[in-house]
């Protein structure tokens, strides 16, 4: 085992993937078996997707369908994350967690039963496939996810990005700690060399709990005030084409940037 050996940790949704599409169309459905009804169609989407960035999980995609049906013009850009929370506390935890099981399943049985349209659904972001092979230069690469594994797996065979099945975390935990001591282990190193690399700030905060280095996505599903928030509590906000310096790998960089605080 390499002594100076890092285990980089990527999250799927909102780093590797861009599921929006997909998961428009699975909240869609799940919307109208709850009796609601939210047309599949481009200007829906396109509130959804800039929804998207204020709801942390498909429990929350009901309140974000439910505001597109009352007001299919609506801005969510200027929707504050305060706002939509209080929205969703509206709506309660209960029918949160019955919409996830609801859009899971969709998915699931589109995903089964027309593999190629629901693979259709589907993208990575620009750049990812390059940004992944940089790291596996000098990084152990994980994927820590909670998506189904059988799932991630085609999705990285469709977009020809090579990662392992065995560095594919995934787990149904809905705090990052578990995912990064599993990585760890499989990796065979302390916490303290794992780096996680997400689009969520919460499971960057459970990261740096669990000891271990943590950066934000900047193309992913953040907004502008959680990656300002990121920094302020001194997470680094990162883009694809500078996740390397020159002359300096994502372990130093990272390291440096912590001695600086």
């Amino acid at each position: 085992m390499e002594k100076r050996k890092v285990a980089v940790a990527l999250h799927f949704d909102g780093v590797i993937g861009d599921s929006v599409r997909d998961s428009f169309v699975q909240s869609a459905l799940a919307f109208r078996d709850m009796g609601g009804n939210v047309p599949i169609n481009r200007a829906a989407e396109k509130h959804f997707r800039a929804g998207r960035i204020l709801a942390g999980s498909a429990g929350m995609y009901y309140t974000l369908m439910r505001l597109i049906q009352e007001n299919p013009g609506i801005n969510f850009k200027r929707m504050s994350q305060e706002k939509f929370n209080a929205e969703f506390e509206k709506d309660g935890v209960a029918k949160g967690k019955l919409f996830d099981h609801l859009v899971t399943q969709h998915r699931r049985d589109l995903a089964a039963r027309e593999p190629e349209k629901w693979l259709a659904l589907q993208r990575t972001f620009p750049g990812v496939k390059r940004l992944i092979r940089n790291l596996q230069r000098k990084h152990v690469v994980f994927i820590a996810s909670l998506k189904d594994r059988g799932l991630i797996l085609k999705l990285l065979e469709r977009s020809g990005v090579d990662i392992p099945e065995q560095n594919i975390v995934s787990m149904t935990s809905k705090d990052k700690v578990g995912h990064i001591k599993e990585v760890a282990r499989r990796a065979g190193v302390p916490v303290s060399k794992v780096i996680l690399i997400d689009d969520s700030l919460q499971f960057l905060r459970d990261a740096r709990k669990a000891g271990a280095e943590a950066a934000m996505a900047k193309w992913g599903y953040s907004s502008r005030a959680q990656r300002k928030q990121a920094k302020r509590e001194g997470i680094p906000v990162v883009r694809i084409p500078r996740v390397f310096g020159r002359s300096l790998t994502l372990w130093s960089r990272m390291r440096k940037m912590r001695r600086k605080k």
